[in-house]
């Protein structure tokens, strides 16, 4: 019984020396202030830093486009304290394979009766020739109370108008006169996302974000009529512009920039 009240008092007193603050072991393994590492930099009230925002412009360069065949850039303004304003603008230089991916696997899309080509058909039957300049807007608001530094939430607005040329063929149906197919998006998306500040000055910015909404695209008509001998059917294209949405629209995206 005394053999065993040395060994609870012996340990008692190893485990208090080993709570016991060491000021030289805490400057040794203490990350340095600019390390990824240190969590005395977060902000518990809103997911920002202590770093000072010194700037209330910022501009931003999106690669993830790139993979849709697209260069955007987005100015962001603070209009006051946590919130802010977004423009962008942007140019396809190519289709879009992931939205082209989507379009193609829908099936029949839109369209208003037997003889109208739905939208998919078209889109896999056709090939990119040009694009007008993307435009986007945007109010974000930062939960951390500062504009540029920590999580975000957002309201997204898109829009961009693409021109394709139909092929000879649509199926097994030759089409007839102009080629030209209009369609026109205009996206809607909520966000989320998380933005910080780094480099020598706190000017540097990098950000991802992840957007979930739908599109509502107006496109040209096609129709399939009558034909004659040994062609039962032909495509033509029509004046008429078609409408349908398409939902979910993901987008998920990283950009980095600088505040000025």
């Amino acid at each position: 019984m005394r053999y065993l009240a040395f060994l609870l008092l012996f340990f008692s007193s190893r485990l208090l020396q080993s709570q016991t603050t060491d000021p030289e072991l805490d400057k040794k393994y203490t990350p340095n202030e600019n390390s990824p590492f240190n969590m005395t930099q977060i902000n518990r009230d809103g997911g920002g830093s202590e770093k000072e925002v010194s700037f209330g412009n910022s501009l931003k360069y999106t690669p993830t486009m790139l993979i849709r065949q697209k260069l955007y850039f987005s100015y962001e303004r603070r209009l006051f304290k946590p919130v802010t304003i977004i423009l962008g603008v942007g140019k396809a230089f190519g289709g879009d394979f992931i939205q082209g991916t989507y379009l193609g696997s829908l099936g029949l899309l839109g369209g208003a009766g037997n003889n109208v080509i739905d939208l998919s058909t078209l889109y896999n039957n056709s090939d990119y020739y040009d694009s007008s300049v993307l435009l986007s807007g945007g109010l974000r608001v930062y939960f951390s109370g500062t504009a540029f530094d920590g999580g975000f939430f957002e309201f997204f607005y898109r829009r961009e108008t693409f021109e394709y040329h139909v092929q000879s063929k649509v199926g097994d149906y030759p089409l007839i006169g102009d080629n030209r197919l209009f369609y026109r998006m205009n996206g809607y998306s909520l966000g989320y996302g998380y933005q910080f500040i780094g480099g020598k000055k706190n000017k540097l910015v990098h950000e991802i974000a992840f957007n979930l909404g739908f599109k509502v695209v107006n496109y040209t008509e096609f129709d399939k009529i009558t034909g004659s001998g040994s062609t039962p059917y032909k495509v033509i294209r029509t004046d008429k512009e078609l409408s349908v949405n398409l939902y979910p629209a993901i987008n998920f995206s990283y950009s980095f920039g600088f505040g000025f």
